[in-house]
């Protein structure tokens, strides 16, 4: 396709107009602006540009290249027209005017539809080298391929890890409650053998007690009757049995106390030690994870919550002495 001089000089003035400004809004106001029809020219002008750059690889008839002349022709007649239309002392003819410039627009652009839409077109076609979509296409396709063969590995690659991470966390739970059951073994044994001890203390305790009373209401010298209307000395007996019989009556609380206090935390983490026995050969039976989640499930609440026994109930405090309570008494007494 050949750009004549005359295509080339109506281009030029083409290059010098402002459509940012043709449509004339304010100046002309609502009802005789060109908004409408900038649009169109400005489709009109950008349509041109691009088919003289494609002017090298088309191959069009001399009619058409007449044609496209004729195009940039009307623009360029048309962008003058609304540069030169006035409204001010100009009212009688200004609407046929207006109306004029707007329909020759809409011709104008149904002939770049015709004519200039086709070959831009053709352009973009012909200015894309076959051979060359030809290779790019191939290379996506490798591309993909290798893509769609790295998600393949990724996945592979994810459930031999979810694999491996779930066997090192059955593993190491396993480690773990094989230390707990053992760590629980240890305690119910210690208990085990300070609940004897105490229980022979226990014993001791309430025999020492028995001698006790013995001796204060069967000893001469601590009886009442002996000292008549000596309300002093009586006063003294009496304190004096009654501190005796509450240190008494203390020890024997506090040894039964701790005895069962330590019986209580032996039967209770022994329970502990065989429910982490039990759960490890109930998972070694299991199927899925779902079965395992609810045996861990039990076994938490088993080992964790707090258990009953004959020994104490919910309502014991595991504290042979409660000192804060004791504390806090005194500290009301006082206020």
């Amino acid at each position: 396709m050949e750009i004549s001089t005359k295509l080339k000089e109506q281009l030029e003035l083409l290059k010098l107009v402002d459509f940012a400004t043709l449509s004339r809004k304010e100046e002309l106001g609502q009802d005789y602006n060109f908004s409408e029809a900038v649009v169109n020219l400005k489709r009109i002008y950008d349509d041109l540009f691009e088919v003289v750059q494609y002017a090298s690889i088309l191959r069009v008839p001399n009619s058409i290249e007449e044609v496209i002349g004729s195009i940039a022709i009307q623009l360029n007649e048309i962008v003058k027209s609304i540069q030169d239309f006035r409204l001010k002392g100009n009212e009688p003819a200004a609407p046929g005017q207006h109306q004029q410039i707007h329909t020759r627009v809409i011709t104008l652009y149904q002939r770049d539809l015709e004519v200039l839409v086709p070959l831009i077109d053709r352009g973009r076609i012909l200015k894309l080298n076959p051979k060359e979509i030809e290779k790019e296409a191939s290379i996506a396709l490798r591309h993909s391929k290798e893509i769609e063969k790295i998600r393949e590995d990724v996945e592979k690659s994810k459930s031999s890890v979810e694999a491996t991470i779930k066997q090192l966390g059955d593993s190491l739970g396993k480690e773990g409650a094989g230390r707990s059951a053992a760590f629980f073994s240890q305690q119910a044994s210690q208990h085990e053998r300070m609940a004897r001890k105490w229980l022979v203390a226990s014993i001791i305790t309430i025999f020492s007690t028995g001698g006790l009373m013995y001796v204060l209401f069967r000893w001469p010298e601590l009886d009442l009757t002996n000292y008549g209307d000596n309300f002093g000395r009586i006063a003294q007996v009496v304190l004096l049995k009654g501190v005796l019989l509450s240190l008494a009556y203390l020890a024997v609380y506090l040894t039964l106390k701790n005895y069962r206090v330590n019986r209580h935390l032996y039967i209770m983490n022994n329970h502990r030690q065989l429910c982490l026995d039990v759960y490890r050969l109930m998972v070694n039976a299991t199927k899925g994870p779902e079965e395992t989640n609810v045996i861990l499930t039990q076994a938490t609440k088993a080992i964790f919550e707090p258990g009953t026994t004959g020994y104490l109930d919910g309502t014991d405090t595991v504290s042979p002495l409660n000192l804060t309570g004791i504390v806090n008494k005194i500290i009301d007494k006082n206020s």
